[in-house]
């Protein structure tokens, strides 16, 4: 059933999966040319949104000379999907992907995370400060406890995904589509988008839910070591402009930057093929700046 997003994504990218320390089998994709450990990216997606959300965006940067690493953590896609008492954390994320690196032998990368994967940034950058050398934070918070979208989706959708061993999740088809909804043009990156969610069984609604919400990364962004750039679509309206405030007000990085995307979405480098260039454009730039071109 799962695989049938994938027949929509035309990345052109490797497709692996790996066998984790922790336990878990994970899917993960890989593009662009291998060079040294500075080139080295770490693509970690929001919480839903699987491979497919980096399907634009990742070509762009290997295209520009970067080696990106697509990861699909727990409870996505291909991965697997267990059930967890308290959910799958940002902490426990972030452990899987030291797992991952460690598997493949990579010493040092630079991270690049969207929503829920700019919070398993932040919590990487606590448990390995020396592995991470740039932390890239795209609609990033400082906390989840009190998100309206998130406490919405919990409270008012939780009785369809509360059954973990249900198949699916019976979400309904209306929250579906608005969920998973996309400005994008491309027909295909649109559809694949689209099954991802629709696919998703109730054992991930569950614990990705429970997971997230418990987040509180204030104690992470006070100590951030590695240079950071937070980027944030001024349409957002999962992580608001009150949510920027605050990550500006613990954000302690000694080389900080930030950028705002006029008109962009919460999912603002999926919004389009434009915007996804817009983005590499910011990311690539970060990148290089800070281990030399």
């Amino acid at each position: 059933m799962e695989e049938r997003y994938r027949n929509h994504i035309k990345a052109g990218w490797q497709e692996h999966m790996i066998r984790l320390d922790t336990g878990i089998n994970m899917a993960y994709c890989e593009c662009g040319e291998k060079s040294d450990e500075t080139k080295d990216v770490l693509l970690i997606h929001g919480v839903t949104d699987g491979c497919v959300s980096w399907s634009q965006i990742a070509p762009l940067l290997a295209e520009k000379g970067l080696h990106c690493y697509v990861v699909e953590y727990r409870g996505n896609g291909m991965t697997d999907k267990p059930d967890m008492e308290g959910g799958y954390t940002a902490e426990i994320i972030a452990e899987d992907m030291l797992s991952f690196m460690k598997k493949l032998g990579i010493e040092r990368i630079n991270a690049v995370g969207h929503s829920f994967g700019s919070l398993i940034t932040q919590a990487l950058t606590s448990k390995a400060p020396e592995k991470i050398i740039t932390a890239t934070m795209i609609d990033t918070a400082a906390s989840c406890e009190k998100n309206a979208v998130l406490t919405e989706v919990i409270e008012g959708y939780g009785k369809y995904f509360k059954d973990a061993e249900s198949e699916k999740s019976n979400m309904p088809e209306d929250f579906i589509r608005d969920w998973a909804d996309t400005s994008n043009d491309d027909e295909d990156f649109r559809t694949a988008t689209y099954l991802h969610v629709r696919d998703m069984p109730a054992v991930s609604w569950k614990n990705l839910m429970n997971g997230l919400i418990k987040f509180d990364g204030k104690a992470y962004l006070e100590n951030m070591k590695c240079p950071a750039m937070v980027i944030w679509g001024t349409e957002d309206e999962i992580f608001t402009g009150e949510d920027q405030e605050e990550v500006k007000k613990y954000l302690n990085s000694p080389d900080v930057r930030y950028v705002n995307i006029e008109g962009a979405s919460h999912n603002g480098f999926w919004d389009s093929l434009q915007m996804a260039e817009t983005y590499a454009g910011y990311i690539y730039d970060f990148i290089t700046d800070n281990n030399g071109r």
